[in-house]
């Protein structure tokens, strides 16, 4: 188990974002290989992949 605790006000934040994420996956209207590009790169994330982090 993690130490630390999970951040909800971030992912209270992004949740409309995350939920669209989530949806066009279920579509397939995106490749999951594309929304991780998305999310960031290299210890960089995006704040909606900072979400998804959390």
């Amino acid at each position: 188990m993690a130490c630390s605790k999970v951040n909800l006000k971030k992912i209270a934040t992004h949740w409309p974002d995350m939920l669209r994420v989530a949806g066009s996956l279920i579509t397939n209207q995106v490749r999951a290989y594309d929304l991780l590009r998305m999310f960031g790169r290299e210890g960089h994330p995006t704040p909606l992949g900072a979400a998804f982090a959390e």
